[in-house]
């Protein structure tokens, strides 16, 4: 990992037709930011390795978010399958915080 990885930890969106709100933080707002930039081609863990990915669209899923999965097939020394995911709900970003841009907590002075 490079010292300029900067993974977004806050993201507030614009969710389906109705435009309902929605904010996410952590790991769950780096999926779907991930998700957002993929667009139609979407993700998969041998393209995209982080942990527990399955568990993020899991929690998003469970958020109101309508995430697809495809089944692919892969070679190589570990042959098997892996899933392709896509955001299949229409959203709209109106907000996106990085890990550099977060705020740290006042520290009080003793008298």
């Amino acid at each position: 990992m490079s010292a300029t990885y900067d993974p977004v930890t806050f993201i507030s969106v614009l969710v389906g037709e109705d435009r309902r709100q929605a904010t996410f933080k952590g790991r769950f707002a780096w999926m779907l930011h991930e998700l957002v930039k993929a667009g139609r081609e979407g993700l998969t863990t041998l393209e995209n390795p982080a942990p527990r990915i399955s568990h993020y669209v899991y929690i998003l899923r469970k958020a109101g978010l309508t995430i697809s999965m495809q089944e692919e097939r892969h070679a190589g020394a570990f042959k098997g399958h892996h899933g392709r995911y896509r955001l299949e709900t229409p959203v709209t970003v109106q907000e996106v915080r990085r890990f550099s841009q977060k705020k740290m907590p006042e520290i009080k002075k003793r008298a």
